[in-house]
């Protein structure tokens, strides 16, 4: 009687186990997508940068914001992660160290223009 309760518990172990190992998910148990953190990452970077853009003193910000935004998008792509996420987080990054730059510079020449024509 004991030898049957042992089979019986070892075959709904193997069961078990067999069930586990044939769910034909790639991913760990946990749902862990490599690269998906720095997308996520990339992507608010890139949000607040082009946000911080139509300041003047918040351009150097969004410079620094999206020129993270840049190298975590690069870096999610690196670790296997290609999706919309990454994609928007690489060129909303970009364009807000573009624009953040030209807006930086706008705001550089009007302080000069103000400044000489204070003198």
């Amino acid at each position: 009687m004991q030898n049957d309760n042992n089979n019986n518990n070892n075959n709904n172990i193997n069961d078990y186990n067999s069930y586990n190992n044939n769910n034909n998910n790639n991913y760990p148990v946990n749902n862990y997508v490599p690269g998906r953190t720095q997308a996520i990452i990339s992507l608010v970077c890139g949000i607040i940068a082009v946000i911080l853009c139509f300041t003047g003193k918040g351009a150097i910000i969004g410079i620094i914001l999206g020129i993270v935004g840049i190298v975590m998008s690069r870096k999610a792509k690196k670790l296997g992660f290609v999706g919309g996420m990454q994609t928007a987080g690489f060129v909303l990054s970009l364009i807000s160290v573009i624009v953040c730059l030209v807006a930086f510079i706008i705001a550089i020449a009007l302080v000069g223009v103000l400044f000489a024509a204070a003198t």
